[in-house]
């Protein structure tokens, strides 16, 4: 049964933080999540996020303390959480009305939704080049744009934000989630988080990394969990989370890993090493 250890590199003094932010993990019908383990010594409430139900932790312990989290899965098939298939529409997933035109536009003449999907797909990898922009596409927007000619600089959050939005346009069911990936040449190590998409065409169920694409270099985009050698583990799905807590809510734009968690209930991204242990 797989171990994902989490460790992180600085400790709660070091920012002014009153402790953790932490996901609890989901499961999927990919993986079974078995247990999450909060860092020996800490205390744990657990928050529920408001729209879908999900689990987080909210941490407190020492604050010279480098506190490890971790989990354990099984890679057995559950069953995907409802709310997958019911999120509310928010700023992370609502097509702004060009979008919607562009991919009206787009889809035009498809006989199919998974002949639109593709289109879809296609038109989103064309228009990223692979980046880590200090600004998104999506800051300051109440929906998501469209994007002009070009190419748009964006990590694999910005493309699949763009890839859930012009399904919704045309009402594909897409959802994206969140969670680490451990590339095979790697050894079980990574210091990031990852995201994918999961769509339902014509009740086709696939699953899309158009980032892995990119990195590998390949120019045609298809369905698959694992397109890049690896391992990956969901801990969240949708974006826009929102955790209440004391006196104040605590919101994510996605939710991936522990982040530090501030006295107003804001947070800061914490720098980390996840470490899979496959048995």
């Amino acid at each position: 049964m797989p171990f994902l250890s989490v460790s992180l590199e600085g400790c709660a003094a070091d920012h002014g933080a009153i402790g953790l932010i932490a996901p609890v993990g989901i499961t999927t019908d990919r993986q079974t999540l078995l247990a999450f383990e909060a860092p020996a010594g800490w205390s744990t409430s657990l928050v529920t996020e408001q729209a879908t139900g999900q689990l987080a932790a909210i941490l407190r312990g020492p604050p010279d303390d480098r506190p490890r989290i971790s989990y354990r899965f099984d890679d057995t098939a559950g069953a995907l959480p409802a709310a997958v298939r019911q999120l509310p529409a928010n700023r992370y997933s609502r097509p702004s009305p060009s979008l919607c035109e562009e991919v009206a536009a787009l889809t035009s003449g498809a006989t199919e939704l998974t002949e639109a999907l593709d289109r879809i797909v296609a038109a989103t990898a064309a228009k990223f080049h692979y980046d880590h922009p200090d600004r998104r596409f999506t800051d300051g927007t109440d929906a998501v744009p469209a994007l002009s000619c070009g190419l748009t600089p964006g990590s694999c959050i910005d493309i699949n934000t763009y890839l859930v939005a012009s399904c919704n346009a045309v009402d594909i069911p897409a959802v994206y989630f969140a969670g680490y990936f451990f590339p095979e040449e790697r050894g079980g190590i990574t210091n990031d988080m990852h995201c994918w998409v999961v769509t339902w065409a014509a009740g086709l169920q696939q699953e899309w990394d158009i980032a892995h694409h990119m990195k590998m270099g390949k120019k045609t985009i298809r369905p698959g969990y694992n397109p890049k050698p690896g391992r990956r583990y969901a801990m969240s799905f949708g974006r826009g989370h929102h955790y209440a807590f004391a006196d104040t809510v605590a919101t994510l734009s996605h939710f991936s890993e522990p982040e530090w968690l501030m006295p107003d209930g804001s947070t800061k991204r914490a720098r980390l090493t996840a470490r899979l242990d496959p048995h």
